[in-house]
């Protein structure tokens, strides 16, 4: 069995007119439709013994919740939230505070640490 068989062959050919020169056998296109046949009903056969867990097996079990109880809560207010932000870490930012009162680590001011990079340098940083 042929995939393809010629047909037309002993047709007068033409310069400038083309045809199909070749057709696909009508039996591989037979088996071809049983294969897929074949293929449509194995399939669901199959699949329950690759796939144990799909089977469904009734309600047995109460299900997880969709989130835990350590998620976060939602937003209400995302812009008041993301002003508010802000404006606490522009005052940040702008005011003194202790990082570690212990090891005596404070915090200083954006401006006055730029200044005082200014006046000192960095150390052993190239200058120009």
């Amino acid at each position: 069995m042929a995939l393809f068989t010629a047909r037309g062959s002993n047709m007068r050919e033409q310069p400038g007119a083309d045809y199909e020169r070749s057709d696909i056998d009508p039996a591989v296109v037979g088996w071809i439709a049983v294969g897929l046949a074949l293929f449509v009903l194995t399939v669901p056969l199959v699949m329950p013994l690759v796939f144990p867990q799909s089977i469904y097996r009734g309600n047995t079990s109460v299900a997880r919740p969709a989130l835990g109880a350590a998620a976060p809560a939602l937003e209400v207010d995302p812009s008041g939230n993301l002003r508010r932000q802000r404006e606490a870490d522009g005052e940040f930012a702008k005011t003194y505070g202790w990082i570690d009162r212990d090891r005596a680590i404070v915090r200083i001011p954006v401006a006055r640490a730029v200044e005082r990079l200014l006046q000192t340098g960095i150390p052993n940083w190239p200058s120009r």
